[in-house]
């Protein structure tokens, strides 16, 4: 039923009273505030939505890693945490122990927690050290020597304990020492052995004749047998060239060769650098305290 009102200027309006139509307006009406609501609503919770939204988690960029004994260890060095999330980590690295450990890394929120495990293996890469007092000795044949007594010491960087082996090849010792983790180091003793001198004993005969002025001559024949003796002594120490690169066991034969003493000489020629030209010492010393020089002169 609609009513006709008629204004001046001859306006028609029709006002309707359709009672469905108001309700759909008042539908559209709930609906839009709904919605502004919800808007509202995940606005104001923005932040626990993102985080409920968000995987906590972190990049191991290798699974596992080898760290040599000693040497310093961060866990925070071997993840990537791109979303700044927060981690715990659980770790038990000692670097001072050899071994294999597990580092647990623990990305989590409110929400969620995602873990990542890294595998450490602590290992020992470096050789045992053996140290001579010398590098050559001159023996005559024939005579024996104690290997041990050429060995100042034998280390290791892990092994407190470690000790070392020798085996004698005529015209050297070689020494040899193994660690715990099978890393191995091996030095050599040049020996050059000398034919022994054999010292001929030499009989002397005196004989005076002595006249006094007295009443009476007085002739007197005496004879006696002495012995020579020789002081301590090394012989044979001569100078040598050599070209860069030579081996040790080269410039030590050469070096040697003909040298003997009046005791056991050994010879230390730990400042020749052979990859370097130049002129350097070598120092022969007899066990009877006399000591001679040498020069080696490495060229090009």
């Amino acid at each position: 039923m609609y009513k006709h009102w008629k204004y001046r200027g001859n306006v028609d309006i029709t006002i309707g009273d359709d009672r469905s139509s108001i309700r759909w307006r008042r539908l559209a009406i709930s609906i839009l505030l709904i919605i502004v609501g919800c808007i509202g609503i995940v606005y104001y919770y923005r932040n626990a939505i993102y985080v409920y939204l968000t995987n906590p988690d972190i990049i191991l960029p290798n699974d596992s890693i080898i760290l040599t004994v000693y040497s310093n260890f961060n866990a925070n060095d071997y993840m990537i945490n791109m979303n700044n999330v927060d981690v715990d980590i659980d770790s038990s690295v000692d670097t001072s122990t050899l071994g294999t450990y597990k580092v647990t890394y623990a990305a989590k929120n409110e929400f969620r927690t995602n873990k990542h495990v890294l595998t450490v293996n602590v290992v020992d890469k470096e050789a045992p050290v053996i140290e001579l007092t010398t590098n050559a000795i001159t023996i005559v044949e024939g005579d024996t020597i104690n290997a041990d007594d050429y060995v100042a010491s034998c280390t290791d960087n892990y092994d407190k304990d470690i000790t070392y082996t020798y085996e004698e090849n005529g015209d050297s010792i070689v020494y040899k020492a193994v660690d715990s983790s099978g890393n191995s180091a091996s030095t050599t003793l040049y020996i050059t052995k000398t034919k022994k001198v054999v010292e001929q004993k030499q009989d002397v005969a005196t004989s005076s004749n002595t006249t006094s002025d007295t009443s009476s001559n007085t002739t007197s024949d005496t004879s006696s047998n002495t012995t020579s003796s020789s002081a301590p002594y090394i012989a044979g120490v001569h100078n040598i060239t050599v070209r860069v690169g030579t081996s040790l066991a080269d410039v030590a034969s050469q070096l040697t060769s003909g040298v003997h003493g009046s005791g056991y000489v050994s010879l230390n020629y730990s400042s020749i650098n052979l990859t370097t030209p130049g002129v350097y010492a070598a120092t022969f010393t007899s066990s009877d305290g006399v000591t001679e020089t040498a020069t080696v002169t490495v060229i090009e």
